[in-house]
């Protein structure tokens, strides 16, 4: 696809497994950048557009952001919601519909048994919520990273199946993470055809001849190094 870029006047070409960093050095306009994204990205109207060849495209359809490494909560509300949204639709299919019932009955006359045996009158609805059911048991992601790198490919992986994400917008991680790491963030996501938009306040070191280079200096002056 092709975002506009409201901080300068070009549009960024992403295809299908593209790598682009753009630097962005004037540090108001880093953070113009940032805020704008990620109202976007939550849902809000704002300046970017992005369209595949000449369709716009709802950019938090497309696009996540991940703006702090040291908070990648992956059990999120939105995450396990929709793990909930698919077990639930899994509850009904051929193979569980029939433990689901039994589980539903047997649950429904223990709440009566207790009920009946309470000093006052109580009454119940007797609409199971599985969601609910869920939430009881703690249901949520099992995860184990040995380094932060890990965690981030494992973000990355989740969040672009169940959510359908394309592009994964990154903020400043070459400050924070080695080459090596770089070079296994690259590699796994060409290997799943996701794309890479580094953004960066500071031009970063060359990590591969793929990468595309953006610069809005501080004059803010853009220069296309691709």
């Amino acid at each position: 696809g092709n975002l506009e870029n409201p901080c300068g006047r070009s549009t960024i070409n992403m295809n299908s497994i593209d790598i682009i960093k753009l630097i962005v050095e004037n540090k108001e306009k880093f953070v113009e950048f940032i805020q704008e994204i990620i109202k976007q990205i939550e849902g809000e109207y704002g300046k970017f557009s992005l369209f595949e060849e000449n369709t716009e495209l709802k950019i938090n359809d497309k696009i996540d952001i991940i703006k702090d490494i040291f908070d990648l909560n992956l059990n999120n509300k939105k995450v396990l919601n929709k793990v909930y949204h698919e077990l639930e639709k899994l509850s009904v299919d051929a193979e569980f519909l029939l433990e689901t019932k039994n589980m539903e009955n047997s649950l429904l006359k223990y709440i009566y048994y207790l009920i009946e045996n309470y000093d006052y009158p109580l009454e119940i609805i007797e609409e199971i919520d599985l969601k609910e059911i869920f939430k009881l048991f703690s249901v949520k992601l099992s995860l184990c990273f040995s380094n932060k790198i890990e965690e981030i490919l494992e973000y990355i992986d989740l969040v672009s199946k169940i959510f359908k994400k394309e592009i994964f917008i990154l903020i400043n991680f070459h400050i924070f993470l080695e080459k090596k790491d770089i070079v296994a963030l690259y590699r796994e996501c060409f290997y799943k055809k996701i794309n890479l938009l580094f953004v960066e306040n500071q031009k970063p070191g060359i990590i591969c001849s793929e990468e595309k280079l953006f610069i809005i200096d501080n004059d803010l002056c853009e220069i296309n190094l691709s």
